[in-house]
């Protein structure tokens, strides 16, 4: 496996540890909502590092990603995308727990959201069709090595609602769920009786200070 097909398949290792009906008429306009701000991603992390490319970056993922929805699918509300049934564990927290795991979670994705773009802004993103997934569209695209003919094509696929304007409330790389990996993993901790919430805290914050 070469280097540039390992940092694509890093980006769903890296996150290791809502929603209104979706109508076929709207299928068009996600497609081009992904595309439109994924390059703008992509345009924003080939400037010059400084703190201003870094605001920018932020913002712009802040318009691509529902990070509030998000993570609520990671804890369960709704069931995230592949998971036949769960435990709604987003329900269970206290207000003051909501805003502790929401702001760990933003900052983790966000984190290694970033490092996995550097990493393939050299990668061409094709549009390869859509369909409507239970109450989101799923957007499938390629993602293509440019400088790398024989690389083999990643398959990577944004899940879009729109409530308040269009969002992606979860991505699947290779067929394999953002929000699914990471309720995988909470839950377990949460059903530990020795674990719990303060666990799952624990490994947030670890994971954020050694990543």
């Amino acid at each position: 496996m070469t280097r540039a097909r390992l940092s694509l398949r890093s980006l769903l290792a890296a996150f290791t540890l809502v929603s209104s009906v979706a109508l076929a008429g709207d299928e068009p306009a996600a497609s081009a909502f992904v595309q439109k701000h994924h390059e703008a991603l992509v345009q924003t992390l080939r400037q010059p590092a400084s703190p201003s490319r870094d605001a920018k970056l932020d913002d712009a993922m802040g318009v691509l990603i529902d990070f509030d929805d998000l993570v609520a699918r990671a804890f369960g509300d709704p069931c995230p995308q592949g998971a036949s049934k769960c435990t709604n564990h987003w329900s269970e927290f206290t207000p003051k727990q909501k805003d502790e795991v929401r702001d760990l979670l933003r900052k983790l994705v966000r984190k290694q959201y970033k490092k996995n773009l550097e990493k393939t802004t050299t990668y061409k993103l094709e549009m390869k069709g859509t369909k409507v997934v239970a109450s989101m569209i799923r957007v499938r695209t390629e993602a293509s090595s440019t400088t790398d003919a024989r690389e083999a094509p990643v398959r990577i696929d944004y899940f879009v609602v729109d409530t308040k304007g269009q969002r992606v409330v979860d991505v699947a790389l290779e067929g394999s769920s953002l929000t699914k990996n990471y309720y995988e993993q909470f839950h377990k901790m949460l059903v530990n009786k020795d674990q719990g919430y303060p666990h799952v805290v624990k490994k947030l914050k670890d994971k954020l200070a050694s990543d």
